[in-house]
């Protein structure tokens, strides 16, 4: 790191391999790569190269001519690995230190070993800020997004790139341009900037603080919610009453890290608060790289469920503009992270119980309670969808292996799904719907489903998705429910659907929100983020 300023002052006083007479032969480059090639690996100061067949054919689209005989483009590459850190990556992923140093003093290195650091360096660079530098199935095998490829195309960009002098140019536009990513680096910066200043501190633990409560641990408190900017501590009045403008700038906090907006010091806010400027730096730096997965991925228009976050956003023209509650599915029966496009809708839909809902949850119900399948207006049908008489079953010999017929519940106030159901066909049977547990939109952490994701204000989201269609107004969707009739209907055009698990993003505001790991999924990101980079993947 101590090298880095210094090379800055190299690149700006024009050091390059051009400005030393240094610039490669294409003979000098092929026969370069070659051997890298033959020997299937090659290392220039010490940084093995990792752009492999994306190099070669770099190289044998230009005739084997050196890329960087313009000093300029070189400085233009040192100071973007530079700027690498601020999207939470790490230069060492691109060979940053070897570059830049060659870039500093070009007679370290031979012509075309040098050209050929340079441009593995911006490769692997364009490629993590493109693509994100962990795979995302190897996180989650069910995983279903995919970006465009490396490929021919792809080349040529970057062969135009140096054509126009543009490097810096392309470097930008690898990098994704939606508001969500910019506030992830806002808030890098912002937390990184608190942990250069000392850190926020940490406040004692002790019993629990209520709004007007005195205690010393009350000074602690400003002072900690002062140094992340959730409050203005302007030094006036009692320091140590928890005052009206303090359980304010509290409840906003705990509006932002997943817990009850109380104002209560409990133990749950007590945790939030004694996290370290360090430990959320990390946490930002990996939910970073879950959105350079996706925002290749997404058109303009999407709707985003983020599981952790139990939220449902509905963008249009890539801005989001409108969002509600969800519950999605517990620790034991976690929603998958996958996408899927949305045709349709039903309303009063029935409903048809899955296998491990039937003989877990609905089989033991009926065994102890005869009359449950009446009172919750559930059919017994077989494989045809025929009614079968529930008379002729003998419960008490129902089990998971002789359990052949399905448990559909009819449409009206107890039917699992409500008044409205989302369908995204995929082959996990997960869709979005209206729910008749309505108070579970009151507990903070909401993770209570069986997989699906149950939608705080479903009649909302149906009447936005159906505002293209004639017809189809809100009165239009609230005569059919009263009705009681079931009803498909098709949206205007599928609508992607992208079910994600981020622990960190901006809310509507663009304020950062914290959100609890509650799958456990953060490690495992951490652990394979934290890895060496050795090369891209082809």
């Amino acid at each position: 790191m101590r090298l880095w300023p210094a090379v800055l002052i190299c690149a700006a006083l024009g050091w390059s391999a051009a400005a030393w007479g240094q610039t490669a032969e294409p003979l000098q480059i092929r026969s370069a790569l070659e051997q890298y090639r033959d020997a299937g690996a090659l290392t220039v100061l010490d940084a093995p190269l990792g752009s492999g067949p994306f190099l070669e054919a770099f190289y044998r689209q230009r005739g084997y001519a050196p890329a960087w005989d313009d000093p300029e483009e070189a400085r233009d590459l040192a100071a973007a690995l530079l700027g690498l850190a601020a999207d939470g990556l790490d230069g060492r992923d691109a060979n940053a230190s070897a570059t830049l140093a060659a870039i500093a003093n070009p007679l370290r290195l031979d012509p075309a070993s040098y050209d050929l650091l340079l441009t593995d360096s911006l490769l692997r660079m364009l490629y993590l800020l493109h693509y994100g530098k962990v795979d995302p199935a190897q996180i989650d095998p069910v995983w279903n997004l995919s970006a465009p490829l490396l490929d021919e195309p792809a080349i040529e960009q970057v062969q135009d790139a140096f054509a126009e002098d543009s490097v810096a140019e392309l470097v930008a536009a690898a990098r994704p341009q939606g508001v969500y990513y910019r506030t992830f680096k806002s808030a890098l910066a912002s937390h990184r900037e608190i942990a250069a200043g000392g850190g926020w501190g940490a406040v004692s633990p002790g019993p629990t603080i209520k709004p007007g409560d005195r205690s010393a641990r009350v000074r602690e408190l400003r002072l900690r919610l002062s140094k992340s900017g959730d409050f203005n501590f302007v030094g006036t009045g009692d320091a140590e009453i928890y005052d009206a403008a303090l359980v304010e700038a509290v409840k906003a906090f705990q509006r932002r890290n997943g817990v009850a907006p109380d104002g209560v010091i409990g133990p749950r806010t007590l945790k939030k608060l004694n996290i370290s400027v360090e430990e959320r730096i990390a946490q930002i730096r990996i939910n970073m790289e879950r959105a350079r997965w996706v925002h290749r991925s997404v058109e303009d228009d999407y709707l985003i469920v983020n599981i952790a976050g139990y939220y449902l956003k509905l963008i249009r023209d890539r801005q989001p503009v409108w969002e509600t509650e969800v519950v999605v599915g517990s620790p034991f029966r976690k929603t998958p992270v996958f996408s899927g496009d949305m045709t349709y809708l039903e309303l009063n839909p029935t409903w048809t119980a899955t296998r491990n809902i039937a003989v877990n949850d609905i089989l033991p119900n009926v065994k102890k309670d005869p009359g449950y399948l009446d009172r919750k207006k559930f059919q017994v049908v077989d494989a045809r969808r025929t009614p079968i008489d529930r008379t002729t079953i003998n419960w008490d010999q129902v089990t998971r292996r002789n359990l052949n017929f399905w448990f559909v519940q009819q449409p009206g106030p107890q039917n699992a799904l409500g008044e409205v159901k989302f369908m995204f066909p995929n082959e996990h049977a997960v869709y979005l719907h209206d729910t008749p547990s309505r108070n579970l939109f009151e507990k903070t952490e909401r993770t209570f489903s069986s997989g699906c994701i149950r939608v705080k204000d479903p009649l909302t989201l149906a009447a936005l998705l159906l505002q293209n269609r004639q017809g189809w107004d809100r009165d239009a969707i609230d005569s059919v429910i009263a009705s009681g009739a079931t009803k498909r209907v098709l949206i205007e055009r599928p609508l992607p659907v992208l079910l994600l698990y981020w622990t960190v993003d901006p809310d509507l505001s663009g304020a950062i929100r914290f959100y609890p790991d509650v799958y456990g999924r953060d490690a495992a990101l951490a652990e394979a983020f934290a890895e060496p980079f050795p090369a891209i993947p082809f």
